[in-house]
């Protein structure tokens, strides 16, 4: 394998000292081996990272513009009165006539 460059992160020894553990029980050859691994597959985008918060505080998520104004349409219908109520109880037909 050819190296252009060499890629230095720091990390605790405690940390390397795990993911050389992880690698040799998955197979690699070293930690290096499985970090070129990942490193390249989140290139190729068959890894994805999402960040979320932090579970004990309030989640608040983020929505597209049009999934926002349509959300605001229905609060303003509902606000107004604007809107047909289904009752799964009553009407059994209720999902159907939902989904038509």
């Amino acid at each position: 394998m050819v190296q252009d460059s060499k890629l230095q992160i720091p990390v605790s020894q405690k940390l390397k000292s795990a993911l050389k553990k992880k690698a040799d029980a998955l197979g690699f050859s070293s930690s290096n081996e499985i970090v070129r691994v990942l490193i390249q597959n989140f290139v190729n985008g068959n890894i994805q990272l999402a960040f979320t918060t932090n579970p004990k505080e309030e989640f608040i998520p983020l929505l597209d513009l049009e999934t926002e104004k349509n959300i605001a349409q229905s609060l303003r219908e509902m606000k107004n009165g604007d809107f047909d109520v289904l009752d799964f109880r009553k009407d059994p037909d209720a999902l159907k006539k939902l989904l038509e």
